[in-house]
């Protein structure tokens, strides 16, 4: 009996060390993309005028993907298409690999905007041919449908410095576009 009772702990003991091995945890592979980003476990970003996403507008990668409304598993998005409200939406994105699944929150912040106007912080600010646009001599400022201003500092101008004079830049926020003239004087060495 005491026999019996010494292999049956040398075989629970052995089952134990085996089936507490360390499990690492599933890592899926993604980039976010503009203007998403991901920090501190979470997927988060703000658009400016928009009622629906794509799930590939939001991400990169080879898994497939689920996004629900939250960790239920309640399904959220129809075709890849992530329908979005003004002001904060939070759903839950489910990556599936091979080796497992992983699921981030996300975050997207909607603003809906009614207007853009540009200020120019440094009028004076002359370019050469070649050169890149300098957004900290502007500010972009997007009015919202009650009134209220917001700054956008996630927008990509358009603009061509070819040729000496006066260069046309755009900026186009949420569906409204503005443009300005700045000189270009000389050739960028």
């Amino acid at each position: 009996m005491r026999r019996f009772f010494l292999v049956l702990c040398t075989a629970l003991s052995l089952f134990l060390f085996v089936s507490c091995e360390k499990v690492t945890a599933y890592e899926p592979n993604f980039s976010c993309i503009h203007p998403f980003s991901y920090e501190n476990g979470k997927i988060t970003g703000t658009v400016y005028t928009l009622d629906t996403l794509h799930l590939r507008e939001l991400v990169e990668t080879e898994d497939d993907l689920l996004l629900t409304a939250d960790f239920s598993a309640d399904y959220y998005s129809e075709n890849g298409e992530i329908p979005l409200q003004e002001g904060k939406n939070e759903m839950v994105l489910t990556f599936m690999g091979e080796d497992g699944e992983a699921k981030i929150p996300v975050i997207i912040e909607v603003i809906l905007l009614k207007d853009l106007r540009v200020e120019m912080l440094s009028p004076e600010k002359t370019y050469r041919i070649g050169e890149s646009f300098d957004k900290s001599t502007v500010a972009v400022i997007g009015v919202k449908k009650d009134g209220t201003e917001v700054t956008v500092s996630d927008y990509v101008p358009e603009y061509e410095f070819s040729a000496l004079g006066a260069a046309l830049v755009g900026i186009e926020v949420g569906g409204h576009y503005e443009s300005f003239s700045v000189s270009v004087t000389e050739e960028y060495l």
